[in-house]
């Protein structure tokens, strides 16, 4: 057995160069906005202040962040009753967020959807939907219209892992894959989710 003269560090098994520095730091940058979001958030359902209810992602924010990375501009995203992370990977600010937890007319959703239904269609991301699954099949129906219209748009649609038990998921991803459209699907799995109590 030979021994190894080489350090861990001396040949990393990808090459990094400065500008992937860059992209690799920007989407931790994004993963700890998430982060920080999710746990203001959770602070102020805790304490009272914020109306209604919400449904958080901690755990989740690499799953959004690496998929959203990988989109271009004019591409879309379905997502879930989870789906701050998936907003504030797309590009929703976390004002326009903050906002319709709130139910201001200024949230991305003018205060109408809540937690459960957060988007944006000019920023590309479908309001969530809160049937399990249920993106599953409007991912690939959005998908099958853009190939018809010979658009380039690609859409990327997240489940959480119970979704796999519905027909909706059967459906759609045998649809999308008999029909070659330009759908991706993303699992992730919802056990790190959680309902906090409120404080009383």
């Amino acid at each position: 057995m030979q021994e190894q003269t080489s350090t861990p560090n001396e040949h990393p098994p990808y090459p990094i160069e400065r500008g992937h520095c860059d992209f690799l730091l920007g989407l931790y940058e994004r993963m700890v906005l998430i982060r920080e979001f999710e746990e203001g958030a959770k602070f102020l359902f805790l304490e009272g202040t914020m109306p209604g209810t919400i449904h958080q992602c901690q755990g989740q924010e690499a799953t959004a962040v690496g998929v959203c990375a990988a989109l271009e501009l004019g591409h879309f995203i379905t997502s879930t009753f989870r789906g701050h992370g998936h907003a504030l990977a797309k590009g929703l600010t976390p004002e326009e967020l903050l906002f319709e937890l709130f139910g201001a007319a200024t949230g991305c959703c003018k205060g109408k959807g809540g937690s459960m239904h957060v988007g944006n269609m000019a920023k590309g991301m479908v309001p969530g939907i809160a049937i399990v699954g249920g993106g599953i099949p409007l991912a690939a129906g959005m998908a099958l219209a853009f190939k018809m219209r010979k658009q380039a748009n690609v859409v990327a649609c997240f489940f959480g892992d119970g979704a796999v038990a519905e027909g909706a998921f059967h459906e759609g991803v045998n649809l999308a894959a008999i029909w070659d459209l330009p759908s991706s699907s993303s699992a992730r799995t919802t056990c790190t989710g959680h309902r906090p109590a409120r404080i009383r």
